[in-house]
């Protein structure tokens, strides 16, 4: 096995914005470079509304239609943006299973976030390749989805790795703190 295992980013409900990358995790997967694919995503942040089902859940029913065993499928279902998706990855799935050598798939206009992020969040305890999912979708900036800029002076004053100050900035985003409203310190613990 070159992985333990295989993060996959959220990229929102439309297949042709998250097929690229899962595609490209399962081929990882049987190909055995990792036992594990990590699915990462409960929804973006910004939509007015929660959906009934998670980004992770979508996507986990690809890979089962495709072969992948369930038992193999481990979802992350509580982030709302890139900064969640290391954060509870990280805290519920990568240091409790000592996950630490990850296949990271993202597009490759989403990578400069996403590579910052993963040193901020994720640290030097983790060993990481990020790939591009070769998707042609734009990555685009909306309302409450910044891009890497915003996100260098958001973990400005975070070392790299450190867990609490990544929890500090993810407890006054606005995104979670609608959306997660008096639940939001007990997601963050």
């Amino acid at each position: 096995m070159k992985y333990d295992a295989i993060l996959v980013l959220g990229r929102g409900f439309k297949p042709k914005n998250f097929l690229p990358r899962l595609k490209l995790a399962g081929k990882l997967y049987k190909s055995q470079a990792a036992p594990k694919i990590l699915l990462s995503g409960y929804f973006w942040g910004g939509l007015k509304q929660k959906p009934k089902i998670s980004e992770a859940r979508v996507m986990m029913g690809h890979l089962l239609r495709w072969g992948v065993k369930k038992h193999d499928i481990l979802l992350e279902e509580k982030s709302l943006n890139t900064i969640g998706n290391f954060y509870f990855s990280k805290k519920l799935f990568l240091k409790p299973l000592k996950l630490r050598k990850l296949a990271i798939i993202t597009s490759k206009d989403h990578m400069p976030k996403a590579k910052y992020l993963a040193k901020k969040i994720l640290g030097r305890a983790f060993d990481y390749k990020f790939i591009d999912d070769k998707s042609v979708t734009r990555y685009y900036v909306t309302k409450g989805h910044f891009g890497v800029g915003v996100m260098k002076m958001l973990f400005k004053k975070v070392k790299d790795g450190d867990a609490h100050a990544a929890a500090r900035v993810l407890a006054g985003d606005q995104l979670y703190l609608y959306h997660y409203k008096n639940n939001l310190r007990k997601i963050l613990k």
